[in-house]
């Protein structure tokens, strides 16, 4: 890696925030300002209102049950269950494609991994830390104490002999190309840093709400190596910023815990922390 790609070990990151992932990533870029809310004074946000079906049944917030689709499917493609969940059944014959290699090569087919790098974007071997150096993500996973950034990967397999790989994401919901597309960039590139031997590399997005529907883009080694200073760029930022600007937008505030209560909809409850907020519902 060049040395343009190091300014992350010239800077003095912040502690213990010092920890990067797509999601904090994308929430940074958003607006800094509800991150600094969100991740480092971990401002506590109101309960969230129950969600209703037509029926009146309670039904799971979005992000709970995306969790559990996921879990599905990597417990389908592990043969830790023989059942397909109904949600995941458009994409059955892809799944079972996994599933089966699976059983007969595990090595190619690794399912939900989390991939921990340092500052220098090495791998971090989790078998060589002590207990000491062991903690817990917000999800419970064991992660390492100080890590720099996490790369959390739904489906990863490779080919037979090692020098390609397809780096998939499983999506519910809508589809967010712009979002969705630089997420799965930026696997791809930590599977190239974790994987020298990997010279062709295929990201999917996987939608299991929208019929099965499967995007796919091809890079080479060379070319997903491209992005590594945007994205070192972007974590060094997120890591040394003091300033947390805001940054308000009708679609932003729509959807962030921190805005004025009146400007609530039907995922969110507001904190009121920030005044500023916009609602898109009042514009003609």
């Amino acid at each position: 890696m060049d040395n343009k790609s190091n300014e992350s070990n010239e800077v003095t990151l912040r502690s213990p925030m010092a920890q990067a992932s797509y999601s904090r990533l994308d929430y940074y870029k958003n607006c800094a300002l509800a991150f600094n809310h969100k991740y480092v004074h971990k401002t506590a946000t109101l309960a969230e209102p129950e969600h209703k079906d037509k029926a009146g049944n309670v039904k799971d917030p979005a992000w709970k049950r995306g969790s559990i689709i996921h879990q599905a499917m990597d417990d389908y493609i592990n043969d830790r269950t023989q059942v397909l969940r109904p949600e995941l059944y458009d994409l059955r014959f892809e799944i079972e494609e996994a599933r089966a290699l699976k059983l007969s090569d595990p090595s190619r087919v690794l399912t939900e991994q989390n991939k921990f790098f340092d500052t220098d974007y090495k791998p971090i071997d989790m078998q060589a830390l002590s207990p000491d150096q062991l903690s817990v993500t917000s999800a419970g996973d064991p992660c390492p104490k100080d890590y720099h950034v996490l790369v959390i990967i739904d489906l990863l397999i490779f080919s037979e002999d090692g020098t390609s790989a397809k780096v998939i994401d499983l999506k519910s919901g809508r589809v967010h190309s712009v979002k969705h597309s630089s997420q799965t960039q930026l696997y791809a590139l930590f599977v190239a840093v974790e994987y020298p031997k990997v010279t062709d590399l295929t990201t999917q997005l996987w939608y299991c709400d929208q019929n099965g529907k499967i995007t796919s883009k091809d890079y080479t080694r060379k070319q997903v190596m491209i992005y590594m200073n945007f994205w070192n760029r972007l974590i060094t930022k997120m890591h040394t910023d003091t300033s947390f600007l805001p940054n308000p937008h009708e679609q932003n505030c729509m959807f962030c815990n921190y805005g004025l209560r009146e400007h609530s909809n039907k995922w969110v409850n507001k904190t009121g922390d920030c005044e500023l907020s916009l609602d898109k519902r009042f514009r003609v």
